[in-house]
């Protein structure tokens, strides 16, 4: 069963050092992520990073074949 994986926890500090090796944010989100499931609050920690190193978020949206991305639901 997939897990929840939190990319404040997991992955802005990581994504610093993999870019020494030429990798784009991109790559590794996929590499990282795949079969993961994620929460739409969870996909916001990586937002700034993607554009910041210049992809584009819709690659993001694109994913979708690869990961399952859950809605995050407000409220209690």
């Amino acid at each position: 069963m997939s897990q929840e994986i939190l990319l404040k926890d997991l992955f802005l500090e990581e994504a610093l050092v993999v870019d020494e090796e030429g990798k784009t944010a991109l790559e590794i989100f996929t590499k990282a992520l795949k079969g993961k499931v994620l929460s739409a609050e969870t996909l916001q920690y990586f937002k700034p990073l993607i554009n910041s190193k210049g992809a584009d978020w819709d690659d993001i949206v694109h994913l979708t074949d690869k990961l399952q991305v859950l809605p995050h639901i407000a409220g209690g």
